[in-house]
Formats: structure tokens, sequence, C-alpha cells
């Protein structure tokens, strides 16, 4: 076993920061910007949002084939990583623009700049996490690669959920009207995005190789072709039952990651200071909680561990709603356990992803990393898109109001509702679909040793 240096782990982190900062600035703020200072209705809002994510469930197969199959003299992932990582800059800056003109002018600039926001979110997110899978094939060297992506992955979040409100205050106070705050706040979070993705390119080029001499020629954009591979990947035994975990997973996450800045804004009462000061807490707890997941994973296998943790949270998400929120100790709670399901899912997810590659390896001696990725990242995107429109729509049937500073008692309620007993369902749902998943450590530890006969 080849054990990997410290600068490759925190090299290969540096993408997973871009992942999670640009993730959490577009899942927290968007749909609250879009409503609130774009005063677009949270209905049409919601269906923005789910037409992003149901482009980039479109463009995901073709970037997973295209990165498994391209030949340059710089690799396969690196040079995605360098051009979408760019348009992670761009796409941000602009997607939190405030822009002025009818509605439909609205909807359609926003509707837009959402879409490009994704294709430049799966450009590169894709290629990253096949990298991953080719860094390593050691099943604890992968835990570990993934415990320091999942560390810089929350550093993201910390600065994605901490800051904007912050900096959006700050601006305001110097005289810049609240759009060209945003924009401002949206624009320096997408520069650092598009660092960290550069120097996950940097570290990259020592495992992505370029095409030699010997390498066969790189295959053509065949839609019957790709198509044909994604059938045989999902055919796969073992993915359906992670496809349908985090397709019920993140139908919940998403209700409850857009759904924290109106619950804090309007059931708390809380300013800029308050908001800040609460999401860095969720972020702070999360940082805390990745050794405790990665030393869970290594004693006991990643399926047990992500399936205790999200069916403790889903029933303290219940228990906190019943109990009743009322003091700042019990919103305490609250955070902490969003921080246990964020950070159980998107440390262990991504690491039994790759743990299917060697089984594809090994049942059509074939090496897919790219296509497997996007297989499950196409889900992923879909029930991202389900979670935000359906959020938009509980939030228009509340009755909410974006133009006014309170909410009434029924959209209040709704707003817990939809932190709380919504996500616990979900959670739930998609742990049934995970004990059905077959790949433990003892499993994976057979597949390697098959494949390695086969040398």
């Amino acid at each position: 076993m080849n054990k990997l240096s410290l600068r490759d782990k925190l090299g290969y982190g540096g993408a997973a920061y871009s992942d999670s900062v640009s993730y959490s600035l577009v899942g927290t703020f968007l749909l609250f910007f879009l409503t609130t200072v774009a005063g677009i209705q949270p209905a049409i809002a919601g269906v923005i949002l789910a037409i992003g994510t149901i482009a980039d469930a479109c463009f995901n197969p073709v970037m997973g084939y295209i990165s498994d199959n391209i030949r340059t003299k710089w690799g396969r992932r690196v040079p995605f990583l360098v051009v979408f990582g760019t348009g992670l800059f761009v796409t941000l800056t602009l997607l939190f623009t405030s822009v002025h003109g009818p509605s439909w002018f609205k909807s359609m600039y926003y509707g837009l700049f959402t879409v490009l926001f994704w294709l430049s979110f799966t450009g590169f997110y894709i290629p990253f996490t096949a990298l991953g899978a080719e860094i390593t094939q050691d099943y604890n060297e992968r835990t570990k690669l993934r415990s320091f992506a999942s560390f810089t992955n929350l550093v993201g979040s910390l600065i994605a959920m901490s800051l904007p409100t912050l900096m959006v205050d700050f601006m305001e106070r110097l005289g810049m009207t609240e759009g060209t705050a945003w924009m401002i706040t949206a624009g320096l979070i997408g520069l650092t995005a598009m660092l960290g993705v550069i120097a996950t390119a940097l570290i990259g080029r020592k495992y992505d190789l370029p095409a030699g001499p010997d390498d066969p020629p790189a295959a053509k954009l065949n839609l019957a072709v790709m198509i044909r591979e994604y059938i045989e990947v999902l055919k796969l035994g073992p993915i359906k039952y992670l496809v349908l975990t985090s397709f019920m997973f993140l139908i919940g996450y998403e209700f409850m990651l857009s759904d924290l800045l109106y619950y804090l804004t309007y059931n708390w009462s809380m300013d800029s200071v308050g908001i800040s000061a609460t999401l860095m807490f969720r972020c702070i707890m999360g940082i805390a909680l990745v050794p405790i997941f990665s030393w869970a994973a290594q004693r006991t296998d990643k399926k047990t561990t992500l399936i205790a943790s999200q069916i403790i949270a889903a029933v303290a998400l219940c228990v906190c709603q019943i109990i009743g929120v009322g003091t700042y100790a019990w919103l305490g709670v609250l955070i902490i356990f969003v921080a246990v399901i964020a950070c159980g899912y998107w440390q262990l997810m991504p690491a039994m992803v790759y743990d299917l590659c060697e089984y594809d390896q090994l049942e059509n001696g074939v090496i897919r990393q790219g296509t497997i990725v996007s297989a499950h990242g196409l889900v992923e995107s879909i029930s991202s898109g389900i979670g935000a429109a359906l959020l938009g729509l509980v939030l228009q049937f509340a009755g909410f109001n974006g133009e006014a500073a309170t909410q009434t008692a029924i959209a209040e309620n709704w707003i817990a509702y939809c932190l709380t007993y919504i996500p616990a369902l979900f959670l739930v749902l998609s742990c049934l679909m995970l004990w059905k998943y077959p790949i433990t450590r003892a499993v994976y530890d057979e597949i390697c040793r098959k494949l390695a006969e086969r040398k």
C-alpha cells in the first residue's frame, strides 16, 4: 500500500473547497436572494433552481464520458479543472447580480446563469471526483483522502455560509446597494473557488498522466456508445442502492440547506451577525466531526457509519421540532445535527462511489471512473432540483412574502417543518435504500484480491 503524502491530500482538497464554497453559496443563499433581493416569487424561483439542476443532470453523463475518453498532453482530468474552475468565478458573479426589468426578463436572466453555473460546477466536479479514484485504490487511504477533502469542504462551507451576510451588511454600510454588495460578495467567493480548483489541477498532474504514443486514441463522442455505457453502469447491482440513497437524501438536504436561512431570518428574527454566527457554528461542528466519521468508518465501515449517523440525526430533528426550538441551547442542538447530516454524507458517500469503480472493473473489465461518478452525479442533480422546486412550492403555499419583514404564523410553521420533519422523512427513506447496499469493507477487499489475481 502506497500512502499518500500530506501535500497530495491537501492539494486534492483544493477542489473539494471549491465544490463546497460554490455549492453552499448557491444552495444556502440563491433562493433567498431571488425571493428577497431580485423580487421573484418563491414558486418561480424554485423552478429556476430546478431548471439549472436538470440542465446539469443532462450535462453530467456527457462530462463523465468525455472525461474518461479524452486524450491530451495535459491528461484527462486536469484541462477540465482549469477551464471550468474559471467558469465558476464568472458565473457566480453574474448569478448574484441584481438586474432590473420585467418579471419574464429576470426569470430568463437568472435561469440562464443558473444553468451556466451548474454546467461549470459539473465541468470541474466530475473530473475532480474521478481523479480521486485514480489517486489511490486502497480502502483506508481513500477514506483518509476523503477525510482531508471533507475538511477543506467544510472550510468552504464555513466561508460560504458565515461570510456573505456579514460582507453584504458591511458593504451596505459603505453606501453600496444590496444588489451590488451581493455581486461583489459572490465574485470574491467565486475567485477563491477558481483558485482552489487550480490548486487541485497542479497536484493532479502527478496522477493524471498525459497521453503517450502507445495509448489508444481518444474516443469520439458517440451518443449511442455513451448511453450504452451508462446503461451498463446503472445495471451494476450495488449502484442502484447508492443512487436511490442519494436521491432521497438530497431532496431532504436541499430542503434543509436552502430553508435554514429563512428559518434564522424569520423564525428567529436574526440580523446578519446572528445568522453568520449560527452558520459558522454549523461549519465548526462539521469540521470537528470529520475525524470522528473517519475513525468510525475505519473501525466499522462506511455504510454502517453513514446509516447510524443519519438515523440518529433524523430522530433528533423530529425531537427538536416536537419539543420546540425556543432557546439558543435547543437551536444549538438542532444545528449540530444539521452538521452531522451534511458531514456524514459528503465525507462518506464519495468514497463509497469510488469503491464502485473496482466493482465495475471486476464485473466488466473496464476502467471508467468518470462515467460512474457522473451517473451518480446525474441523480444528485435531479434530486437537488426536485428539492429546490418543492421547497419553493411549499413556501408559496404557506404564503411566504419576500417583501415583508415578518411572516404569518402559518408561513413560519412551514419554514420550521422544511428544516425538521420533511428532511427527517427523506433521511429515513435514504437509509432504507442504503441498508441493502452490499459493498462492505470485507466485500471490497475481496474485489481487490480478485483484481490483483488477474494481473
